[in-house]
């Protein structure tokens, strides 16, 4: 069996967890590291954005008003 490498992250959240945080505390780190990649995930969309030539605005609007959803029709006929 090959030994387990953490990577330096799961060190440091270790380090964290070593002390016990709080059931409050906890929930602000996950809320604290949701925001963390959600801000990235954002940041990327911009760069991506920005750089296909389409308007961040545009864009967002037509999001807006997509309906993207695959329409359903009830097949079952013995209700």
């Amino acid at each position: 069996m090959q030994p387990t490498h953490f990577t330096r992250l799961q060190l440091e959240l270790l380090k964290i967890y070593a002390h016990e945080p709080s059931d409050e505390e906890l929930r602000d780190i996950q809320q604290m590291l949701a925001r963390y990649y959600a801000d990235k995930a954002h940041a990327a969309m911009d760069d991506f954005l920005a750089t296909s030539g389409v308007p961040p605005e545009e864009t967002y609007k037509a999001w807006q008003q997509a309906h993207l959803r695959t329409p359903y029709t009830n097949t079952d006929t013995a209700l």
